[in-house]
């Protein structure tokens, strides 16, 4: 690619584009100068038209549009780089033109303090443009399409948008979520949009400039992408109010003076173009002559609901017509303020009302609604305020009208004051006159007095004397008005406790002039005591209200009973008892009263006896030991404890005392009457509580001999010699670890009528055994003396248990096997006996089931002893038998060991029967010994003799049979006849026993292997024996001996057909298909057989008839009397010629790893007479092969 295309490399583009930036930024410069320009003009004049709708605005305008344009141009020209620092030169020339051409002047002190950064950065300006014209790059990119997308896909480019885009969203959150309005960041966002639109600007002109030297570039679609991005970028700023907010963040403040002096005012202009417009006003402020005739009216006397009306009159001399306005301010700051602290609460007001309908929209969607109602209801209260603030003196006592209008030249004003008092009082108020051209407001002083009704009373105070608790009485308030207007009143009394007492009819009401009023005052009270209470009579329009005292005092109704005293003499502890009076009322009044004892206890309520026999969990008998801990019970009970009485009736009352205290009672019995007051009548109580002494007559307890843990029952005899009743309870026994008795009681609780005796049973159980001795304790209830003690005696002991032998004597046992013997254990005391027997034995003698138990009282057990001998010798032991809590039984054993510590982990001795095997084959049993003996056995063995084996078959020499026997189903008689031969006593031994000798100690094992082989078939029965030294004995004995049976066995196999012929006739034009036929193999030995068939060309062996795969071998396995089905083939087409010839073929099969081969198949032409081939082998089995040939025929081998 040749470069000069790709990069514009003259010095003449570089200087287009440089002057084409210069000359646009100049025209921007001077156009907005001119736009100024004309905003100015028609800020100065009072024309009224539009900026826009003015030549020198449009003039600005193409200037404008031509500065862009040329700017837009210069991209195309110049690098980025070089055109985009060459906007300041529009600052430049900005400040020259605004001091040449709209004649802005500063005095040189006010520029170097306001204007001095602004002048060095002019400087700086200057300087940067020339250093980057100077020294700036001399050539630049050309940007085609195909350039445009290289650089927006590379990584420099996606990184600067992502970090602007970032840097923008996080601007963006601050100004809208966190309100941060500095000028900064709004401007910084502006940037951001910039530095897009330069970007896209750079892209499009450059596409354009090419477009026009003859490159097509618009039909690229990165030119619509950037052409898209550039207006929409250009849009963005324009229209999202960026720029808008820069200009509302700029203040705009007028001056103004209300001083007499000329003043000048510079004044700064808000201007769309976001500056400040300065205008000069010049002006003089001079005071009217205007005035009040007096500064201080006073209005006549008024009554209340009257109005007086009095006149004001205002000068004015001058020749221009005012405006004035009447307020209650006296400058226009302190007005201004009010309104502002009005605003202000209003402003809060409609913020939490705009917060709860947020609230609700939130949980209700339908509140957005009613947001309509609620911004004109605040929308009323705002014009309200600017209202209440208009007339607040028409909401006074006084009112001035016409409260605004205009006065006219040396004309006077006249006002006309109206007073309506609402009381009785002196009212004295200071307005203001706000006059146009005044700068001090005129004071007027209004004072007028109001004057109210004349009630006056008869009397002021009354004496009610003595009034009965509950009754009404009633008494009448005169009052008279002597005054010219009606008088409303109200009668009240006061908050405190007799003033409620008090009510009135009417309560209220108004009196006409010379008029008389009654007002009737009732009392009724439930409260004694004596009363002075102030009566209130407040008259509308009166400062002061008129008081009328009445006096007095309530008494009580009388109260009588008709006994002087309640005396209950002796009580006993915790037994109630109850006496009955009777309580008169003599007033003639009703009246609600309540009885209660002065000085009984505030606590829970007393504990009778019968509660505290029959409740066995309250364990408390002195229930005064604790009484500084707690509340005195309740001991007296009323009824009726409260009630209602008529006038002169009379009521029964029952007093019930159950005591809980032994002392003497001195008390009361008060009355409270409801409404009247506490302890309006006493009645004296007296009373004695005490506790009865209680005798044991049976201090001692003897129970003698007691089986442990078995109960036995005595009495203790309790006497109460006192005219009292009296409540006892048997202690609980104290809490031992292991306690050597125990003892309780089915009733252990009761009561003892006076001078009667009382029977307590005890039952007791022995724990331990010997002499034991216990203290039983008696409470009685009430009683702070030392309980009662019994002395508790027992002589413990344990179950009686007899054993029926002391000796047992296992005598002559095998070894190492259970011999059990049975010992009865007898029981003859009524609790059950705990045994535990244990052996005691040198070596190891056997066990004792069970080793421990219970004998049921009264009743017999078996006890199974279990004697297991490890060694053929003597064994005696010692079984002990232990009764828990009695004596040890001894019981002497003693048995005789026989027979031998060797057993085999298999079926060994004394017979072995290996079961059948076939011939020629070696059978092998292992097993393994073991010494479970105490000894030492050294072991060694031999065949002793040859056992007599079947007799051989009558007239069949053994030597002569040099065959197997047949394979076909034999015949029973040759079943039955057939046998092994004999051995003679010369034969060598079939079996053989590894190892011979062997030395076991105790515990160790030695493995064995019994091998045996025989080259025929027959039953072998041989005798093993086993001598062996046992421990340190100098002579052998006779360990065992074993006889050993193994009957060998020949294969035998049944063919379910003696020939197989195929018959095939060759007829010209066909082909000949294979025969099948069908042989059924049986085997009727004892073992199962492992064969293997074999056959050749052209017979074969098939799975069924007519299957296509075909084998000419096949292995099978049968089992002791199953069968086996296999297909014959016999495939006519191996014979290809028209000869007839014979084949002689052998067939070979394998019985059980023994192979039996020589069966031969041939056949022989049609002009050959039939032939028969007989084949046998060596296990007596024939196999017989024929062919037959009428023409062009062949038959297989025919196997029997």
């Amino acid at each position: 690619m040749d470069m000069s295309s790709a990069y514009g490399g003259s010095y003449t583009d570089n200087l287009i584009g440089t002057l084409l930036a210069i000359f646009g930024n100049v025209l921007v410069s001077i156009s907005l100068s001119i736009q100024k320009y004309s905003h100015v003009t028609l800020a100065g004049t009072k024309d009224l038209r539009s900026f826009y709708r003015t030549k020198t605005w449009w003039c600005g305008f193409v200037l404008t549009c031509l500065g862009e344009g040329a700017n837009f141009i210069s991209y195309a020209f110049a690098p980025l780089a070089l055109v985009a620092p060459l906007n300041a030169v529009s600052v430049l020339t900005s400040s020259i033109l605004g001091l040449i051409f709209l004649r802005e002047k500063s005095k040189p002190k006010d520029f170097a303090k306001r204007y001095g950064l602004s002048f060095l950065g002019c400087l700086l300006t200057i300087g940067g443009t020339y250093l980057f014209v100077a020294f700036g790059p001399n050539s630049h990119e050309k940007l085609k399409a195909e350039n445009i997308v290289n650089h927006l896909v590379g990584w420099p480019v996606l990184l600067y948008l992502l970090l602007e885009i970032i840097t923008f969203c996080l601007l963006l959150y601050f100004y809208k979520q966190r309100n941060a309005n500095s000028l900064v960041i709004i401007l910084m966002l502006v940037a951001l949009l910039g530095s897009v639109t330069v970007i896209t600007v750079k892209a499009v002109s450059g596409m354009l400039v090419l477009t026009f030297e003859g490159t097509m570039q618009l039909d690229y679609p990165i030119f619509s992408v950037m052409f898209v991005c550039m207006v929409a970028s250009v849009v963005f700023q324009a229209r999202v109010k960026f720029l808008i907010l820069c200009q509302e963040s700029v203040s705009l403040t007028i001056l103004q003076s209300d001083h007499q002096s000329p003043r000048q005012l510079n004044k700064p202009a808000y201007q769309s173009t976001c500056e400040d417009v300065h205008i000069f006003l010049y002006g003089a402020c001079e005071e009217l002559d205007i005035h009040l005739e007096c500064e201080s009216v006073l209005v006549n006397q008024t009554y209340i609901s009257l109005a007086n009306v009095c006149k004001v009159s205002l000068t004015y001399k001058s020749e221009i017509p005012l405006k004035y306005c009447w307020t209650t301010w006296p400058s226009l700051q302190e007005e201004t303020l009010s309104f502002l602290r009005e605003s202000s609460s209003l402003q809060q007001e409609e913020e939490e009302e705009r917060k709860r309908w947020l609230v609700q929209c939130e949980s209700d969607p339908t509140a957005i609604y009613r947001l309509p109602q609620l911004s004109k209801a605040l929308q009323e209260r705002r014009s309200q305020l600017v209202e209440d603030q208009r007339l607040v003196l028409s909401h006074s006592c006084l009112t001035l009208e016409p409260a605004e209008g205009e006065i006219w030249p040396k004309t006077p004003a006249q006002f006309n004051i109206i007073f309506k008092p609402d009381e009785a009082k002196l009212y004295q108020q200071t307005i203001y006159c706000h006059v146009t051209g005044r700068e001090a407001r005129l004071p007027l002083t209004i004072k007028a007095q109001g004057l109210g009704p004349n009630l006056q009373l008869t009397y002021n105070r009354m004496d009610m004397k003595n009034v009965d608790i509950g009754g009404k009485d009633c008494y009448e308030v005169e009052m008279y008005n002597k005054g010219v207007i009606d008088a409303p009143f109200r009668m009240s009394n006061p908050d405190t406790t007799f003033g409620r007492c008090f009510s009135f009819s009417p309560e209220e009401g108004v009196v006409s002039s010379g008029a008389w009023q009654i007002v009737q005052v009732t009392f009724q009270s439930c409260i004694l005591g004596t009363f002075s209470e102030d009566l209130l009579l407040t008259v509308t329009g009166q400062p002061q209200p008129l008081t009328v005292t009445f006096r007095g005092c309530v008494v009580a109704p009388a109260l009588d009973f008709n006994v002087s005293e309640i005396n209950f003499g002796d009580v006993a502890f915790g037994f109630p008892q109850t006496l009955a009076f009777t309580l008169y009322n003599t007033s003639f009044v009703p009246l609600n009263f309540s009885l209660r004892v002065l000085g009984d206890g505030r606590g829970s309520p007393s504990v009778t006896s019968l509660k505290q026999a029959v409740e066995v969990s309250r364990i408390n008998w002195e229930c005064g030991a604790d009484r500084g801990l707690r509340a005195q019970p309740v001991e007296f009970t009323v009824m009726p404890a409260a009630g209602s009485m008529r006038s002169l009736s009379d009521v029964t009352i029952k007093v019930t005392l159950c005591s809980n205290t032994v002392k003497t009672y001195r008390l009361a019995l008060v009355v409270d009457v409801e409404g009247v007051g506490e302890e309006i009548g006493t009645l004296p109580i007296y009373a004695r509580c005490c506790v009865p002494d209680i005798v044991v007559e049976t201090p001692v307890l003897d129970f003698e001999r007691c089986f442990l843990d078995h109960p036995y029952e005595q009495r203790v005899r309790l006497t109460n010699s006192s005219p009292l009743l009296a409540c006892y309870g048997m202690l609980d026994q104290e809490h031992e670890e292991s306690p050597s008795l125990l003892f309780g009681s089915d009733t252990p609780r009761g009561l003892i009528l006076p001078r009667t005796s009382e029977e307590l049973p005890v039952v007791l159980l022995a724990k331990a055994v010997g002499r034991q001795q216990h203290t039983l304790r008696i409470a009685v209830f009430g009683s702070s003396q030392p309980p009662l003690e019994v002395v508790l005696s027992c002589v413990g002991q344990g179950p009686k248990v007899h054993v029926e032998t002391p000796k047992l004597d296992f005598g002559r046992i095998p070894v190492l096997t259970d011999i059990t013997r049975v010992l009865h254990l007898s029981n003859e005391s009524p609790i059950p006996a705990h045994f535990t027997a244990r052996m005691w034995d040198r070596g190891s003698f056997g066990r004792v089931e069970p080793s421990e138990g219970e004998v049921p009282p009264e009743s017999q057990l078996e006890l199974r002893v279990v004697a297991h001998l490890k060694d053929t010798q003597d064994f005696k032991a010692t079984l002990e038998i232990s009764i828990r809590d009695s004596q040890t039984h001894t019981v002497h054993l003693s048995a005789t060991g026989t027979g031998t510590t060797i057993v085999s982990d298999k079926t060994f001795a004394p017979a072995l029967d290996l079961g059948a095997y076939f011939s020629h084959e070696s059978c092998q049993y292992h097993f393994k010994l073991t010494n479970h003996g105490k000894r030492v056995q050294r072991m060694y063995w031999r065949i002793d003799s040859f056992l007599p084996s079947a007799k051989t078959q009558k007239g069949v020499n053994p030597s002569d049979r040099t065959v197997l026997p047949p394979i076909s189903a034999p015949r029973k008689k040759d079943i039955l006849g057939r046998g092994s031969s004999l051995p003679s006593s010369r034969e060598k031994p079939v079996f053989s026993l590894t190892p011979l000798r062997a030395e076991l100690f105790p515990g160790h094992s030695v493995d064995m292997v019994l091998t045996g082989s025989s080259d025929s078939p027959k039953l072998v029965r041989e005798h093993l024996v086993c001598h062996g030294i046992v421990g340190n004995q100098g002579t052998k004995e006779l360990i065992m001996s074993v006889d050993v049976t193994c009957h060998f066995v020949a294969p035998m196999l049944s063919i379910s057909s003696k020939q197989l012929k195929f018959y095939i006739e060759k007829v010209p034009g066909q082909s000949l298909t294979p025969l099948f036929e069908k042989l059924i193999l049986e085997n009727v030995s004892s073992l199962p057989l492992h064969m293997e068939l074999s056959l050749v060309e052209p017979f074969s062996l098939r799975e069924a008839s007519g299957a296509h795969i075909r084998a000419t071998t096949k292995s099978m396995v049968l089992g002791n009397g199953r069968k086996a089905e296999l297909w014959v083939c016999f495939d006519p087409s191996s014979c290809r010629d028209r000869v007839s010839q014979v084949m002689d073929e052998v067939t070979v099969m394998h019985f059980h790893s023994v192979e039996i081969s020589g069966n031969t198949l041939w056949a022989k032409a049609i002009s050959q007479p039939e032939q028969t081939s007989s084949l046998s082998h060596g296990h007596s089995s024939v196999m017989i092969a024929k062919t037959h040939h009428p023409g062009r025929v062949m038959s297989p081998p025919v196997m029997s």
